[in-house]
This record gives structure tokens, sequence and C-alpha cells, in this order.
């Protein structure tokens, strides 16, 4: 499937979280949030080191994101904790890495981890990917250092593929990363397939079926 052209939902909920699209809300939640955690942060994720980076710019970021998700090039996402509607994380799939190819990047506050949120969030969105986005591919990507992050596709069946250096993140700084992957024919046999089924809906709040 081209970048341009992929059906992605505009909110995605789970058992305990929200992932949707950001909105200009939601800049003053970031603004405490990210900074907040920024020494945890920083040690894998390029991007943290800037932080803070101010109301302006965030606003100007939290446009940017707006815009790709509505022309459909880009899906960054918040995390939030659905039953307080907490901002605790950024999710989403990225385009970067080519035609019928969705990449999965995560973040957690730190002091949600170690519920099992992070995996909850990756096995829907690789459900969402695979089942309704119809990629070919799904990938995740993290620092080999980075044992928390490598544990989410470890647990839900991706294979590992590689480490290399390379472009990371939205500033696409030089990285090591490790490729996980995971194919629309092994999808079903992995045990992010064993994940209850989120729900779906669209810019409006309206409910998305998924295909039969």
């Amino acid at each position: 499937m081209d970048i341009g052209t992929w059906r992605v939902p505009a909110r995605i909920e789970t058992e305990r979280l929200t992932l949707r699209c950001y909105s200009l809300d939601d800049v003053p939640a970031m603004d405490a949030v990210i900074p907040a955690n920024k020494a945890h942060l920083e040690t894998f994720l390029p991007w943290a080191k800037d932080e803070p980076i101010g109301t302006d710019k965030r606003t100007e970021l939290v446009e940017e994101f707006i815009a790709k998700f509505v022309a459909r090039e880009d899906f960054t996402m918040g995390m939030f904790d659905r039953a307080t509607g907490e901002y605790i994380g950024g999710t989403g799939f990225h385009t970067r890495q080519g035609p019928g190819i969705l990449e999965i990047g995560y973040w957690l506050a730190e002091n949600r981890q170690g519920q099992g949120l992070m995996s909850e969030a990756a096995a829907a969105l690789t459900r969402v990917a695979v089942s309704y986005a119809h990629a070919q591919r799904v990938e995740i990507r993290c620092n080999p250092q980075n044992a928390k992050s490598r544990n989410v596709p470890q647990r839900l069946g991706f294979a590992f593929e590689d480490t290399i250096v390379g472009p990371c993140g939205s500033d696409q700084r030089e990285e090591p990363q490790e490729i996980w992957a995971l194919t629309h024919g092994t999808f079903a046999d992995s045990a992010a397939s064993a994940a209850p089924r989120p729900s779906l809906f669209d810019a409006n709040g309206s409910p998305l079926q998924w295909p039969v």
C-alpha cells in the first residue's frame, strides 16, 4: 500500500487505553508530562534531549501531527488512560520504512511502566496494522540496549531480523537499532493475535467496523 492511502482509525480503545490522534487541547498535558520524563526518555529517544521545547513549539509540532494524520501520511498518537483520560505516553504508526510497511513507535511515562500497558497498546496496533490498515509488514525498532522496549516485540511474537545503525525517529538521527518484524502471514500464529480486538472510531467518534 502506498504512503498516503493508509486506512488508520482516529481512535483505538483497548481494555485500559485510548490511543488517538492528538488535538491542540493535549498541549498542556504534553508540556507537563514529557519534560517530567526527560531523564527517563532521553537515554534511548534522541528527540527527548531537546525537551522542554516550550508551548509554542509543541503547538506547532501537534499541528504537524494532525495535518499528517488527516493526510494519511503518518500517524502519531497520544496514549491515554481510558478510565481517567490521563496522558501517559505516545505511540502510533510511521510510514517511513516504505510501501506496505507500518512501523510502530512508542514511549510510556516512567510511573506507568511495569503494568503491561505498552504490550497492550502494541498488540492492538499490530492487529489494526494487519487486519484493518492491511499492512503487509509491521516493524518495531528499538535501541539494542533498551531491554524494556525490546520485550514488547518479543512478547508479541515479532521476529528479530537485524541490528543496524541508521536514521531513527522523527529527526532521523543516526542511531543503533534492532529491527523486529511481523508480517501479514505470521500474524495469526503470533501472541499479538491472541490479544482482545480493540474498538475503533473515526474522527467524529463514530464506531468503525472491522473487516469481515
